[in-house]
């Protein structure tokens, strides 16, 4: 027997925090994109989404993308900004390290440290 996905159940494997319109989270609009773009981001390493069907992670996965690049595309109204849309352009950090650099690592583990502080 297959194993059937629907929209509806897709949704309600997304984070609570997805949940929340953009508009309704403190901050400046980047930061309320990223809180957004993070919660998916890190939604697609759970457990739940890697047992979905290609199909369904790959659509979780392009609209995570898509996500990013509205963010990015977003005015930046302080560093703290800039450093998010930074985190999004680079899968969170992923890219900057993949080279196994302990600097790259210091900097995104930073990084991350910095937005965590913001979204608290």
């Amino acid at each position: 027997m297959g194993h059937h996905i629907t929209r509806r159940s897709l949704l309600a494997s997304l984070p609570a925090v997805a949940a929340v319109p953009a508009s309704a989270a403190p901050g400046t609009p980047v930061m309320r994109r990223y809180r957004v773009w993070l919660a998916h981001y890190d939604h697609l390493s759970s457990p739940e989404a890697l047992c979905l069907p290609n199909d369904p992670f790959d659509q979780m996965c392009q609209d995570s993308s898509d996500r990013a690049k509205a963010l990015i595309d977003t005015r930046s109204e302080s560093a703290t900004d800039m450093l998010a849309k930074l985190m999004a352009f680079t899968e969170n950090g992923e890219d900057l390290i993949q080279d196994g650099n302990d600097r790259s690592k210091a900097l995104v583990e930073e990084a991350r440290a910095t937005l965590a502080r913001e979204l608290a």
